[in-house]
């Protein structure tokens, strides 16, 4: 196994802490770093982390106690899903644009979203059109017998009755959640916070813009961010895994699943370790000097060993 220097780690890391989207804490950074193919102790990183001045500040709010009823409690995907909206400020007309999300409890994953200055029951319909025919179809989720609840709220786009008579039609059961419950759709509202933290910083003067920042977050949210409820991996990555046969799942306590992998997260063939070695070939690049004749191994292939800091 070859050793890495520090000074690279470090820029690896610093890398993702630019990065509004994935800016994460020491832990889920260790798993960023095993999924680009480094073996490494997450005290180490929490060491390099704290030397450079990248850790993170921890925010802390008072809680009360732990709701043990209506959580959503899934195990398997595709079997409770949840939506729910959110606004985001726009300069061109002075008003806010409304943000649908609609994921996967179980793996978390983002399956679609849409924007519009208005979001009626129709707009939530054709979401949920696309997602019947692009992930419970090819599923063949009513074939193989699973019922499938659909969370939300209270919201009057929710309400519509030709919208619940849409859901009927589809064999989708929607509940809605209690008054003043958000943790009955707990897993879309930290979406929520998880979105609103990485555009906090952000200036939208209009809906385009907004639509395109938007395409950058879902698409790094389910492929690029390490997600700490699932194994500490990519949602599609961890869906993926999944289906594999590479996750293992008990609950604890309170009945919440949890995740462990069967396989070292440095041995996953993870886009991020393509994208992490492109990028090392490149800085290799930048510093090599032009050489007056070839190498003697030039060509010669050599087996990929993780890297061990």
């Amino acid at each position: 196994m070859s050793q890495r220097p520090n000074a690279e780690v470090v820029e690896r890391i610093e890398d993702i802490q630019g990065d509004d989207d994935l800016r994460c804490g020491y832990k889920r950074m260790g798993a960023q770093l095993e999924l680009q193919g480094y073996q490494i102790n997450p005290k180490k990183v929490y060491r390099l982390m704290k030397q450079g001045g990248l850790l993170l500040k921890r925010f802390r709010s008072e809680r009360g106690p732990y709701v043990t009823h209506r959580c959503a409690r899934p195990d398997k995907p595709l079997t409770l899903l949840e939506m729910d909206i959110k606004m985001f400020w726009v300069e061109e007309y002075r008003r806010y644009a409304y943000v649908l999300t609609i994921i996967d409890t179980f793996t978390r994953v983002g399956l679609h979203w849409s924007v519009g200055y208005s979001m009626k029951w129709t707009a939530v319909r054709s979401a949920w059109e696309a997602v019947i025919e692009d992930h419970l179809q090819p599923a063949d989720m009513l074939a193989k017998g699973f019922d499938i609840e659909v969370r939300s709220d209270n919201g009057p786009q929710f309400l519509a009755t030709r919208l619940r008579e849409f859901f009927a039609e589809n064999h989708l059961c929607q509940v809605y959640t209690h008054p003043y419950t958000p943790q009955e759709n707990g897993h879309v509202e930290s979406f929520h916070a998880i979105i609103g933290l990485a555009l906090r910083h952000d200036t939208f003067w209009t809906l385009e813009q907004l639509e395109i920042r938007l395409t950058i977050f879902y698409e790094k949210y389910n492929n690029s961010r390490v997600h700490s409820a699932v194994a500490m991996l990519p949602p599609s990555l961890f869906w993926d895994i999944w289906k594999e046969g590479k996750v293992t799942a008990r609950k604890n306590k309170r009945g919440k699943l949890i995740f462990k992998l069967t396989v070292p997260r440095y041995l996953i063939n993870s886009p991020l370790k393509l994208e992490a070695g492109l990028r090392s070939k490149g800085h290799k690049k930048e510093k090599q000097l032009p050489q007056s004749a070839p190498q003697a191994n030039a060509g010669k292939q050599q087996n990929p060993t993780p890297a061990v800091c």
